[in-house]
């Protein structure tokens, strides 16, 4: 529960964070909607739970927030639940443009200059004003609204000293005490108490009765006896498997706000009936595996804490991970946790980037003395050597056996790392004379793009290498002058475009190559597809069907359009043009090539178009259709990309966001990680998993894992395989604590199932 709800503009966030970080300071929980709507839920109902469980309403007043609509909602919205409202002033306004409900406040002076301590300190003295009172008036309002919730279900209802005590509050709120009740509140109290009214009733009359055949029952007792104990013992176990119901319930309604209370409290309710030795719930054990599946993110070992670099080994079983500690590697198992771990101490220079790890080795480019010269060093997991490498190191092939490097300017070469204890041997693969940006690979590790003197590709087979380091290579005849190269997201289809402005006047050159029966095959050859315009990027779909350019005009206009053009590869009469109001920067394709995302650094928009629109387009000679466009909320775009495995899209701008698709639902917005503050250079992601790392300065890095659900059921089909033993592991390892005695006495002890604080997971 939260102490403070605070609304304001966007426009005021740099104040409004400087405020939050005071109040947290002074020990105060706050709440606000930059970095506590978790992800994938609607942010409304999200905002009107922060407001019901607040104490208190912080409105900061300023020219775009008194004119903000939903900032009015959510004043309205705790108005009408009688929340306590303090209006503060960041920026003047005129009364008469602040929502009517604010005019009769008291407003506190409150900005960034010499007033802004005495504003907190007065701000503090209004919170604390009463204190107990509004934090008893929030309780009920809680426990009113689960209880209205629920159905107005008598299992929710205020019983003993709990409503004893709601009564004597009513009694002081009728008297004037402020904030008022609400007329749920009297509703539920009035309820509570007619509910006990007719328990006790209830009683007296069994009472009453029991007394008078309590003589004939005599007889019978001793036969009964048994019985009495079987039904007894019965109706324990009823009652274990209701709260345990109960704290599943309990947990699905806390999964957005507290994620890791929730799985505790799912784990709780597998516990307390194996504990009795009885059988797992299993409505209960599907709501642990659910929530399991969304709660994407794992915080990784405290000791990984300040970590500034890491790196994906290319299966993305396993990360290697660069601290003031050390090199750190650490295998990864089907869920994210960790299967082994190796520390290697490191004293070299610090680590500027990491290849790999592939088998027992992996690559770390280390600062030197020189900076314009790093340090290149090739280190192996099980003997922890270290040895430094003559070379600029590229990659590694996948069995881990061969380190392609570039000697010199131009000459790539292969080194044998079994061989790294003798003076390494290198053999000549080819030479490239493109940057080593341009030096490309495809997605399964198999081939190898370089261009030659001619800047002509020439693919190498890395499956196929001898003792020697040989293998087949294949010059890509006809293709000079090539300067940009991609691969399919399928390894099938290269493309290949000049670059070159002067070359542009006549028409940028484009060719397609497809992987036919192990050998390079010419698809397309088009030397004007671009008619005045110089290639600055492409990307050809996973399967193919699709080409996009983006494209320079070049003349004496100096115009620099960059829109998108489109090529469908099977259709080669149709072209679509993608008019984008800002220079793209970013193009990508989802990986069923249904949808196609653009932006740019300089625009806050994200927009995409559906390429099943294609046939309907053409028929009615009309541009694609644009079927989304979202805001990153002012903030440029620095990089874009579709998960491999699910439709989601991943846009990274100061506050990554993730976007899954839901064509049923055109309003859906794009979520954020938890409103973790991440910058760019933080997020490493995953070359084989829709899984990525983000660093932090402070704490441990974070896994993410966007696991896509079975339909239907929100559980990941490998979540619902596991044994109850298997499911509880993977909960502590996440949760990674028991339960507060104070959560215990709010959950469990007043279930009467157990009072005394017992520990979910043992070992902690």
């Amino acid at each position: 529960m939260d102490d403070i709800f605070i609304s304001y503009s966007r426009v005021d966030t740099d104040f409004v964070v400087k405020l939050r970080e005071s109040l947290t300071q002074r020990d105060y929980q706050v709440w606000v909607d930059q970095d506590s709507i978790p992800y994938a839920v609607e942010w409304r109902p999200e905002i009107q739970q922060a407001i019901d469980s607040a104490q208190a309403v912080i409105f900061v007043i300023s020219p775009e927030s008194a004119a903000s609509a939903e900032c009015e909602k959510e004043i309205n919205y705790a108005l009408s639940n009688y929340k306590r409202l303090i209006p503060i002033v960041y920026r003047p306004v005129d009364p008469a443009q602040v929502p009517q409900q604010l005019r009769k406040l008291n407003w506190l002076p409150f900005d960034q200059g010499e007033a802004y301590t005495d504003g907190l300190e007065k701000l503090i003295e209004t919170i604390e004003t009463d204190h107990d009172w509004v934090r008893r008036h929030t309780r009920l309002h809680i426990r009113a609204r689960e209880w209205d919730i629920k159905e107005r279900n008598s299992s929710y209802v205020l019983r003993g000293d709990d409503l004893i005590s709601a009564e004597e509050w009513l009694k002081q709120s009728i008297l004037g005490k402020e904030p008022a009740s609400t007329e749920l509140q009297k509703e539920y109290i009035e309820e509570s108490r007619t509910f006990a009214t007719r328990i006790r009733r209830r009683t007296i009359v069994v009472g009453s009765i029991g007394l008078f055949i309590v003589l004939s029952l005599a007889v019978l007792f001793l036969i009964q006896r048994t019985k009495t104990a079987d039904n007894f013992e019965q109706a324990q176990v009823n009652h274990r498997r209701t709260v345990a119901l109960n704290l599943a319930s309990e947990a699905e309604n806390l999964v957005s706000a507290n994620p890791q209370l929730a799985i505790l409290l799912a784990a709780e309710g597998m516990r307390i009936t194996q504990r009795a030795g009885e059988q797992t719930v299993q409505e209960v054990r599907k709501t642990l595996a659910k929530l399991l599946t969304t709660y994407m993110a794992r915080p990784m070992a405290k000791g990984l804490a300040g970590s500034y670099y890491s790196s994906f080994s290319v299966d993305s079983d396993s990360i290697v991970f660069a601290s003031s500690n050390g090199l750190h590697f650490i295998e990864l198992d089907a869920y994210g946790l960790s299967k082994s771990y190796h520390l290697i101490p490191w004293s070299k220079g610090k680590v500027q980037r990491t290849y790999g790890p592939v088998g027992n080795w992996f690559m770390v480019q280390a600062e030197s003395d020189d900076e314009n010269k790093p340090t290149q060093y090739l280190v192996n997991l099980e003997s922890k050597e270290v040895v430094e490498v003559d070379a600029q190191p590229v990659a590694l092939t996948l069995d881990g056996r061969w380190l392609i490097v570039v000697e010199g300017k131009y000459t790539v070469r292969l080194m044998d790392t079994q061989n790294i204890r003798t003076e390494l041997p290198l053999s000549k693969i080819g030479e490239h004379w493109g940057d080593l940006d341009d030096m490309v690979f495809t997605d399964d590790g198999n081939w190898l793009a370089i261009l030659d003197r001619d800047l002509t590709p020439n693919l190498i087979d890395l499956r196929n290498l001898d003792e020697g380091g040989a293998g087949m290579s294949q010059k890509l005849a006809g293709s000079a002058g090539i300067r940009l190269l991609r691969f399919s997201a399928n390894s099938r289809w290269l493309a290949a475009a000049d670059t070159d402005n002067s070359l542009a006047v006549s028409g940028s050159k484009i060719d397609l190559w497809r992987l036919d029966n192990n050998a390079w095959r010419i698809a397309i050859d088009k030397k004007d597809f671009l008619q005045s315009r110089a290639i600055s990027m492409l990307d050809v779909s996973t399967h193919g069907n699709w080409l996009a350019v983006v494209g320079w005009k070049v003349g004496d206009s100096g115009d620099n359009d960059r829109g998108v053009t489109l090529w469908h590869l099977g259709d080669e009469s149709y072209r679509a043009y993608l008019t984008l109001p800002e220079e793209v920067n970013h193009i990508t394709f989802s990986s069923d090539d249904r949808w196609i995302a653009a932006a740019s650094r300089y625009d806050s928009k994200v927009r995409i178009w559906d390429l099943n629109d294609y046939a309907e387009s053409k028929r009615d000679n009309r541009e694609l259709r644009m079927m989304r466009e979202f805001d990153v909320k002012g903030r440029g775009v620095s990089s874009l990309g579709f998960f491999k495995n699910r439709n989601a899209l991943l846009v990274l701008a100061a506050e990554p966001m993730v976007w899954d698709f839901d064509m049923s639902n055109p309003a859906q917005q794009p979520f954020t990680f938890f409103g973790r503050q991440i910058e760019t250079e933080e997020i490493i992601f995953a070359p084989d998993k829709d899984w990525l790392v983000t660093l932090d300065e402070d704490g441990p890095p974070w896994l993410w894992m966007f696991e896509k659900p079975a339909a239907g059921s929100g559980i990941n089909n490998r979540y619902a395989q596991l044994s109850d033993v298997e499911l509880l592991s993977l909960a502590r390892q996440v949760a990674g604590r028991n339960l507060t005695r104070a959560e215990w006495s709010e959950y469990i002890a007043s279930t009467g199932v157990d009072e005394v604080h017992q520990q979910t997971f043992s070992d902690f």
